[in-house]
Parts: structure tokens; C-alpha cells; sequence
């Protein structure tokens, strides 16, 4: 049996959720693998998270999860997102379009340092 810390096993348990935080995830997932491949998938507060140097950078909250409008990817104070004295570390997300998708590799690349 796979442990919920296996990238296979968080891939696994994504694919029981329903739309769109299905598709949502999945789609992030291969961002990620794109634009920050060093990170590496894991399971964090029992959401898909993703780690660098065994530290979590940026997390997936599934709306369904918390009865909420809208999932959201966010990122701890690992991710390198520093703007002056004040700067956003959670986004909303309810579809990806080619925007969104750019927008979220710049912000991934940049977090990563």
C-alpha cells in the first residue's frame, strides 16, 4: 500500500474528487512539473502540496474540501514572492485559461527563486 506522502498515492486521491477540483489539480500538477520541476508532490493538512528541499512552497485547497466558491493555491513563507512590505500568497481559482496558466508558472519560477 502506497503512503499518502507518495506523489502516486496524492495523484491517486485526487482523481476520486469531483469537478472542477479535479481537473483544477491535475492541470496545476503539470504546471508545476513544467515550470518548477524540483519541486516535488506531497500531501500536506491532507491537501496536494508541493515541497523543495522537504519544505512545503505552495499548497492546493480544493473548494469541495471547505464548502467554498473557489479553490485556492497558496504558498507558505518558503516561496520566494517578496514584494516590498506587502504581497498576495493565495489565489483564487475557479477555471485556468493560457492566462491563468502563465500567470501561475511566472509566480512558481519566481517562488522557487
Amino acid at each position: 500500500m502506497a503512503r499518502p506522502q507518495d506523489p502516486e498515492a496524492v495523484l491517486a486521491a485526487i482523481e476520486g474528487w469531483p469537478e472542477p477540483d479535479r481537473s483544477l489539480a491535475l492541470r496545476l500538477h503539470s504546471l508545476v512539473q513544467e515550470a518548477a520541476p524540483a519541486l516535488t508532490l506531497r500531501l500536506w493538512y491532507g491537501m496536494p502540496a508541493y515541497a523543495l528541499k522537504g519544505k512545503v512552497l505552495c499548497f492546493f485547497q480544493p473548494a469541495h474540501r471547505f464548502k467554498t466558491r473557489y479553490a485556492t493555491l497558496g504558498f507558505t513563507d518558503q516561496a520566494r514572492l517578496d514584494q516590498g512590505r506587502m504581497w498576495p500568497v493565495a489565489f483564487a481559482l475557479k477555471d485556468l485559461g493560457p492566462e491563468e496558466e502563465a500567470q501561475i508558472q511566472a509566480l512558481l519560477r519566481r517562488a522557487v527563486g
